[in-house]
């Protein structure tokens, strides 16, 4: 029985009008789906050594480690999380919502706003790392150290997660704050050096 004519008899007329409209309804879909394309491509303009860069990608692109994504690619059965022991430790907590991240953001520069950063939403909270806290906040942090603060937490993850080393969200953000610092430097005094010797050479 064509549940699409009132006879119960399938034309093809009916059967393209359907098709049609499936198409249509699932383009619209498409659009209204929020695109992270713009998001990924921000990730290679920051000021940050490569593999954070590398990490910040595959964070926005759901291809971290994470015991849930392992879950899901058949490579084990425990979906909890290695360091606080919630049950599904998806990208969006290891980052932002375990205790020991949240406790990482709460004493750094970056404002913790209730229901708003960090939130619920990987992408919410990469938006508000990227764009959105210029708007909340313009002074603060003097420069990004958000790169390395996320970095970190995966480190400290990892430490907890393959040799039951416990690092406290203080010494993640003290490291954190300390590479990024360094880094700047070192980048600061190479950009010195390449100008003064395009100076010497004219």
């Amino acid at each position: 029985v064509w549940n699409h004519t009132k006879s119960g008899v399938y034309s093809v007329k009916t059967g393209y009008d359907l098709l049609r409209s499936t198409k249509l309804n699932l383009t619209q879909e498409r659009v209204l789906e929020p695109s992270i394309t713009g998001l990924q491509s921000h990730v290679w303009k920051i000021k940050a050594p490569s593999k954070m860069k590398h990490f910040l990608w595959k964070t926005i692109s759901v291809c971290v480690a994470t015991t849930e994504k392992l879950t899901y690619r058949h490579m084990g059965t425990d979906r909890s999380c290695p360091r606080c022991a919630g049950p599904v430790e998806s990208i969006n907590h290891l980052v932002f919502e375990c205790p020991p991240a949240l406790q990482v953001w709460a004493l750094s520069d970056y404002l913790s706003l209730p229901g708003y950063f960090p939130s619920t939403s990987l992408y919410q909270n990469m938006n508000f790392l990227f764009w959105k806290r210029k708007e909340v906040a313009p002074l603060r942090p003097q420069f990004d150290t958000f790169p390395w603060i996320c970095w970190y937490i995966w480190k400290a993850r990892n430490d907890k997660f393959f040799n039951e080393k416990v690092i406290s969200p203080m010494d993640t953000l003290q490291h954190a704050s300390l590479e990024a610092k360094c880094w700047r430097k070192a980048n600061k005094k190479e950009e010195a050096d390449e100008v003064q010797d395009e100076s010497h050479t004219t």
